[in-house]
């Protein structure tokens, strides 16, 4: 089974383990439930996120090979301002460090290294039913990472990374547990540009798109 398929089956089983378990919460649903986050309400959440590369293309001159990056989960924090009921601005931080290597080149494979990015994002949200215990949402919006470190492989000569801006899309779901509490599924997916690897004796160029899923628990005030 491809990678693609993969992530599309992780993705409905997220999101039906989370419809699933919300059960008992509609049987018990109370009127703090339904409050939910509403206009001037801050929301955090605190969720792991497992980090996909889908779309790949790579050109490397002379070897030839493909560039991949692994699979790789990291906890992630995000926080969202409500400007009204339904709509509202959510801003995510962090670093991430990726690893890459080269495959199928007429060298073999081999490992490139590791990359350490400062990552920001900032999304506009639509919130469907925010006073439903269940509360679906669509977001667009941009992420923009740049490199922190770079850590090339052995016999890989230092190289660059430029800044990347990616555009952002988003679905999640909140499901209230408690007055003030809520857990989430998530999916976000980066649409990137080609951007470059650049060193003496060394260099690529890379379009990886991303599929970012999440799943965690937040709070509103």
């Amino acid at each position: 089974m491809g990678t693609r398929a993969q992530t599309y089956i992780s993705l409905s089983a997220l999101f039906v383990a989370i419809a699933l378990s919300s059960g008992t919460v509609i049987a018990a649903e109370t009127d703090s439930f339904l409050k939910g986050p509403r206009q001037a309400d801050w929301l955090v959440r605190g969720s792991a996120l497992s980090v996909r590369s889908l779309t790949q293309t790579t050109d490397i001159p002379i070897v030839g090979g493909q560039i991949k990056s692994p699979d790789k989960t990291y906890p992630g924090l995000d926080i969202s301002y409500f400007f009204t009921d339904h709509w509202a601005i959510e801003f995510q931080g962090g670093h991430v460090k990726r690893s890459y290597a080269v495959s199928g080149s007429s060298l073999g494979n081999f490992s490139v290294g590791s990359i350490d990015s400062n990552v920001l994002s900032l999304a506009l949200q639509y919130h469907f039913r925010p006073t439903e215990s269940i509360k679906p949402y669509v977001g667009v919006g941009a992420n923009y990472a740049w490199t922190r470190s770079v850590d090339p492989a052995q016999n890989i000569p230092s190289f660059d990374v430029k800044p990347i801006a990616s555009t952002l899309f988003a679905a999640g779901i909140d499901v209230a547990i408690a007055p003030g509490w809520l857990v989430n599924a998530s999916a976000r997916y980066l649409l990137s540009p080609e951007y470059d690897f650049k060193g003496e004796g060394f260099s690529a160029t890379v379009k990886i798109n991303t599929l970012v899923l999440g799943m965690g628990v937040g709070f509103y005030f």
